[in-house]
């Protein structure tokens, strides 16, 4: 579809002199697993203090935590996710470094050295957020539950028997915090000394209670129980967030105003998810999507990789500026609700097929059963379109940094297509799916191509194949440039084929409920396995901010594949559509005055005036927006703003449709209960484009339709 694409007409016109609102502050938290958000889907109590702060916080500052289990300073860095941080960084910000538990390890991937390059490596954090405008804030470790027989007894994890005397497990790793900070003049929370005090006054058996002491039986993701001294469970989370909170509010002064001081008692679990995160597990199809920092899920083209019970995702990482390359996005999710922002696995290159100013897409993941390996492939080209590559790139673990390794080789020759797929069948085998027909089974180590072992004549871009009950089904999408087209379907007996054309598998005229495919997704569900089809709603040229997906499950019944009806929500529990509104109270804005620049028709509320504004006060926890797409919309800009008038939450949200639409266009994300403002704002921009032949597509207008508002209070 897209790699038509050469520019956009107006739209960059209209954005050039299109003005964000201004960016809520917010605090980053970058360290380990003591730290980091934990999944509240799994059942499983663990927590990390950081995933608990915000419920110490007054709604008026945001939390984006990037700690990750099993990190240090080392591999926090080496693996991109300080750079993450770095990209999202703003003037005004501010960034808690805590590290320590994992640097003292001896693997040569994490270790490092107390007075030596720990200490290099908290000056780069702070020097860094320093370039960027933004406040560093340097912490310790919290205390591990250490109770040896006796004082001197060498450090174990478990004993056989405690004695009464906490002592110490970090050491050094302690004091390098401490010394950084004194050196370049940064607050300093001694977070070890802290938890160390709460943790001694409460004494050997009353302090199992803030750990993951789990008795056998209790959770059913632990049957067995757990004893374990450094991880906290959910109570034991509260009480150091608690204490974190009100350090932060005594050595960074600035920062006392967003704290509540409340008894963490009085804090529910519920309430601890990370900004933006649902508790559910519902899809919600055509909406903007959340990760664990609050950011859109921005992952396009994209595949989905299950590994040991939790599923990563890896896609475009899009840019509203420009269609160049800006890298490869992986999120991980234990109920493909939930998504946790893990790394931009693959960056632009400093020359090369991904170089600057080259476009990489269509990116696609599998592990190679031979060498244990992740294997990457995307299309790499040039901006025209007129250089295509299928590159493959490769990393030993799932979401670390990627290395290409260049273009992929069949006969000794690169493979010089554009969109691809890929497929892996259940006997290990790999196979590259490519424009237009060939598929291609790759070598047993998936770095090269070994054979082409078969031609799909008649059949489009965007392949996507996938397997059930021994009959193989591979579906395509029409050549429209970033416009949506009624994909369509092939079937064989094997991957040699025959290919049988069998036509549609969503109802005609349906645009693929506005998508285009890229990826199904084998998702075990019971004693059954499930094709999940996953589609992308493109929205070109704002792809970051308000590209969409859809994905619902696909059924077959022999040969016949189909989508008979669009979900725009369902239960992954149940594989059946829900009700996304349920639990909320509805609002017409019709009801109610009509602003400047609008006018009623229809039951809805329209304006096509660029920065003509429609506001709608509430009191709840978040808010869902319906609204009316069609062939003359445009793209809004959706606001939260509490009672002082600052922006907490701001998205782009596209009302534009071949064929007329209405819908649920936003769920805005959860916040604390309290009266906010939402805003919608006509931007008086429009998916506008044009492909080789000068064919323009997109919006004919910037018209933005609102017909409805749900206010949630929970």
């Amino acid at each position: 579809m897209k790699y038509k694409v050469i520019f956009s007409c107006l739209a960059f016109l209209f954005f050039s002199a299109f003005t964000l609102k201004e960016k809520p502050v917010t605090i980053f938290l970058i360290g380990d697993s003591t730290m980091a958000d934990r999944s509240t889907a799994s059942g499983s109590p663990e927590r990390g203090w950081g995933q608990m702060l915000p419920c110490f916080l007054n709604g008026l500052i945001r939390v984006e935590n990037h700690a990750a289990c099993g990190r240090s300073s080392l591999s926090f860095i080496r693996e991109g996710r300080w750079q993450a941080v770095l990209d999202r960084l703003q003037a005004g910000d501010y960034v808690i470094i805590q590290f320590g538990h994992n640097d003292e390890k001896t693997d040569t991937a994490l270790h490092t050295v107390p007075g030596g390059s720990f200490d290099e490596n908290l000056r780069r954090f702070v020097r860094e957020t320093r370039e960027k405008g933004a406040y560093p804030v340097l912490m310790n470790s919290i205390v591990r539950r250490n109770y040896p027989p006796t004082p001197e007894t060498p450090h174990q994890y478990i004993y056989e028997k405690e004695g009464n005397t906490l002592v110490d497990t970090h050491g050094e790793y302690l004091l390098s915090p401490r010394r950084i900070a004194h050196e370049m003049d940064v607050p300093f929370v001694d977070m070890a000394k802290l938890t160390h005090d709460q943790v001694a006054e409460m004494g050997p058996e009353l302090s199992k209670k803030l750990f993951m002491w789990i008795p056998p039986g209790q959770y059913p993701s632990l049957p067995q129980g757990k004893v374990d001294n450094t991880h906290l469970n959910i109570w034991g989370s509260k009480v150091f967030a608690a204490i974190a909170a009100k350090a932060l509010s005594q050595k960074v002064p600035r920062l006392s105003k967003y704290i509540r001081h409340i008894d963490p008692q009085t804090v529910q679990d519920t309430e601890t998810t990370s900004f933006g995160q649902s508790t559910g597990t519902v899809i919600v199809n055509g909406i903007p999507w959340f990760d664990d920092r609050g950011g859109i899920v921005n992952a396009h083209g994209a595949c989905i990789v299950e590994e040991d019970g939790r599923y990563y995702l890896f896609g475009e990482w899009k840019s509203d500026k420009s269609n160049a390359f800006p890298g490869f996005s992986c999120y991980s999710s234990d109920d493909l609700v939930n998504w946790k922002f893990e790394n931009v696995v693959l960056r632009v290159q400093p020359d090369g097929i991904l170089g600057p100013n080259r476009v990489g897409e269509r990116v696609k993941v599998m592990k190679c059963p031979k060498t244990g390996e992740y294997v990457m492939f995307m299309h790499a080209d040039d901006m025209g379109y007129k250089d295509p590559y299928i590159g493959y790139a490769t990393c030993k673990t799932i979401d670390g940094d990627y290395q290409l390794q260049g273009p992929l080789l069949y006969q000794g020759k690169p493979v010089k297509r554009w969109d691809m797929g890929t497929f892996q069948d259940t006997d290990g085998k790999g196979y590259l799916l490519i424009h237009h027909g060939p598929i291609y089974r790759l070598s047993d180590d998936y770095r090269s191509v070994e054979t082409e072992v078969a031609h799909v004549k008649d059949s489009g871009e965007s392949p996507a194949m996938f397997k059930k009950d021994g009959i193989y089904y591979l579906l395509y999408s029409n050549l429209t440039s970033w416009e949506k087209n009624d994909n369509f379907y092939f079937t064989a007996p094997r991957i040699e084929g025959p290919w049988t054309r069998r036509g549609l598998f969503c109802p005609e005229g349906s645009l693929t409920y506005n998508s285009q495919t890229t990826f199904v997704f084998p998702l075990r569900h019971g004693n059954d396995t499930i094709p999940l089809f996953m589609g992308d709603r493109w929205s070109y040229p704002h792809q970051a901010s308000a590209a969409t997906y859809v994905w619902m499950p696909l059924l077959t019944e022999g040969t016949k594949l189909s989508m008979p009806e669009y979900w725009q929500a369902w239960d992954m529990r149940t594989l059946r559509p829900t009700d996304a509104l349920k639990g909320g109270k509805i609002v017409s804005p019709a009801d109610g005055p009509c602003p400047d620049n609008w006018k009623k028709e229809n039951g809805a509320i329209l304006s096509d005036t660029r920065g003509s504004t429609l506001e709608m006060k509430f009191k709840g926890t978040h808010a869902a927006l319906i609204g009316e797409a069609g062939p003359h919309g445009g793209y809004a800009r959706v606001s939260i703003l509490n009672a002082r008038q600052d922006t907490l939450y701001s998205s782009l949200v596209d009302f534009y449709s071949k064929y007329p639409d209405t819908g649920i266009r936003a769920i805005t994300p959860h916040m604390p209960m309290d009266s906010y403002m939402l805003c919608v704002e006509v931007t008086g921009i429009s998916p506008v484009w044009t492909d080789k032949s000068k064919k323009i597509y997109g919006s004919k207008g910037c018209r933005i339709g609102i017909r409805q508002a749900c206010i949630f209070e929970e």
